[in-house]
């Protein structure tokens, strides 16, 4: 397996990681207001 295999894979995951919690407004809305999880955590 290639290194950009490798990455595709881990992106896919989180990805679908993402539409999997979209339901959960504490956890997706700092991702749909685009803040960091440095500024979310102040």
């Amino acid at each position: 397996m290639s290194f950009v295999g490798e990455v595709n894979k881990m992106y896919s995951r989180v990805m679908q990681k993402i539409k999997e919690t979209q339901n959960l407004s504490e956890v997706s809305q700092p991702f749909k207001q685009g803040l960091t999880i440095e500024s979310y955590l102040g």
